[in-house]
């Protein structure tokens, strides 16, 4: 640039208009010098981010898995094994998830299922002791409820009893006992428990 160009500001509105341009005022021996600096587009400095962060995560990864970097130029295509490599981690990740929330799906089921035949089994004894109050002479019997089946077993003779019911549903199983005594008129529950 010739020392015109420094006083006119014509030159200067033109170049700014078309570039982004620093301008710098140095002061050496009392002269004034401008010194006219073009600073890169917005689109050239996220480029060069871009490709500062990928560098950075290369020697990142090159540093773990001892790969050494001749020359950053040269390894543009690392980028796309750095991607994949997070990507692998990320499907990865997603799938253990999904393992997780699949075995608690199936263990939530396995116990709701096991409470059903357990409360399915409550209800027999209960019925077994109303029928056996209402009738000495009850032996038992096979309830269906909607798809469980309990089955009641009194056994015959005299008091004291053990009542035993069998409720199955589905794959599960559960029994429980219940004592049962007659005596001066009143009937008397003991040792209710699952076995």
């Amino acid at each position: 640039m010739n020392k015109s160009e420094y006083q006119n500001p014509k030159t200067f509105q033109k170049t700014r208009n078309t570039q982004r341009v620093s301008k710098t005022v140095y002061r050496c021996n009392s002269k004034s010098v401008v010194s006219n600096t073009v600073l890169p587009s917005t689109d050239s400095l996220i480029h060069r981010f871009t490709d500062l962060l990928v560098y950075l995560s290369f020697l990142s990864f090159s540093k773990y898995f001892g790969i050494r970097i001749s020359n950053f130029q040269s390894q543009r295509g690392q980028a796309l094994i750095t991607l994949l490599f997070f990507v692998i981690i990320a499907v990865t990740i997603t799938s253990a998830a999904t393992i997780v929330i699949g075995v608690n799906s199936l263990s939530l089921t396995k116990l709701q299922e096991g409470s059903i035949a357990y409360y399915a089994a409550e209800s027999g004894i209960e019925n077994a002791i109303l029928r056996a109050i209402r009738d000495p002479s009850y032996t038992g019997e096979t309830l269906t409820l909607d798809d469980k089946y309990v089955t009641i077993t009194v056994p015959p003779g005299p008091y004291p009893k053990t009542v035993t019911v069998v409720s199955q549903s589905s794959n599960f199983r559960r029994t429980i006992e219940a004592q049962m005594n007659y005596s001066s008129g009143y009937y008397t529950i003991s040792g209710w428990k699952e076995i």
